[in-house]
């Protein structure tokens, strides 16, 4: 049998079930053999060649009239239902409309709360960096403090303080520094003497006294002689530690004497030290936080 298309034999191909004809898969058929393959047996028996396929075909303008009078006829029949999908549709609009204004309000809330807490992380870190500065600058300070004052007492290795003198009007520093030398058994060159003056003491609040015990009334001031070389001054203060238990009255002055927790408290070298009794250790006051330790 030959191809009805090309007339050529063929030995594989599709038979139209309109006109009975045989054709090559391919062009002659416009199907291709793969496809053929795949398809049930019900659409292989009812396959046609192209000329059938049209000479059955009904008129398109008939087809496209059904075809409207269909979707008439069905919407005329969902006609309520396609209202209720379009309100739908429009309260769903509004519900995302309305979502992505709280979702932009949301964004602007977020915004501003990671600013606020920027802002505070920055600050945290000023703070710490400020307390940190602060740290520092106090410890500066601290050690300033101290070399000022080694300085200062430096400066002042060459002053004897006298303490525990009474006060009397017009009186004469030097005739009392000259009692003291005779008191002791040195003989004082006023020469040597830079300067003497009295210095007023500062006066302790109730509960503030360094040493527990120690008299909180006003003491005298205390005389300071500064001398011109060191060696005289050192030389007088070693006259006066031989000569213990000196008081005012062995210079012929008059006054009171009082007691305290610390029998012993003087300075060398410019150096405060004490000493609670014979038996206790020696303790060296070189800042005002040493005196905190005391009892």
């Amino acid at each position: 049998m030959n191809c009805k298309r090309c007339a050529e034999l063929i030995t594989d191909g599709v038979e139209c079930s309109g006109c009975d004809e045989h054709f090559h898969f391919g062009p002659c058929s416009g199907l291709n053999e793969t496809t053929y393959r795949t398809m049930g047996s019900k659409r292989k028996a009812a396959w046609r060649c192209s000329q059938c396929r049209v000479s059955v075909s009904p008129n398109t303008s008939d087809i496209s009239t059904k075809i409207l009078e269909e979707l008439k006829n069905f919407r005329a029949e969902n006609k309520s239902e396609f209202i209720s999908v379009k309100a739908d549709i429009q309260n769903t609009s509004v519900g995302v409309q309305d979502l992505q204004s709280k979702w932009n309000e949301l964004q602007t809330r977020f915004s501003n709360l990671e600013d606020r807490v920027n802002t505070l992380e920055n600050s945290s870190s000023l703070t710490l960096k400020l307390r940190s500065d602060l740290d520092a600058a106090k410890e500066v300070i601290t050690t300033l403090q101290e070399e000022n004052n080694t300085r200062d007492q430096y400066a002042r290795m060459n002053n004897l303080e006298i303490s525990g003198v009474p006060f009397v009007k017009n009186e004469n520093l030097n005739t009392i520094l000259h009692s003291v030398c005779n008191k002791v058994g040195i003989s004082l060159d006023i020469s040597t003497v830079d300067s003497i003056h009295r210095v007023r003491r500062f006066v302790n609040k109730p509960g503030d006294a360094a040493v527990q015990g120690a008299a909180t009334s006003e003491r005298p001031p205390a005389i300071i002689v500064k001398f011109t070389r060191r060696s005289c001054k050192d030389q007088l203060l070693a006259a006066v530690r031989a000569r213990r238990g000196l008081t005012s009255a062995d210079i012929g002055l008059d006054g009171p004497a009082s007691n305290s927790n610390y029998s012993y408290l003087w300075t060398r070298d410019c150096k405060i030290f004490l000493r609670k009794n014979d038996t206790c250790k020696v303790i060296l006051i070189t800042k005002e936080s040493d005196l905190k330790i005391l009892k």
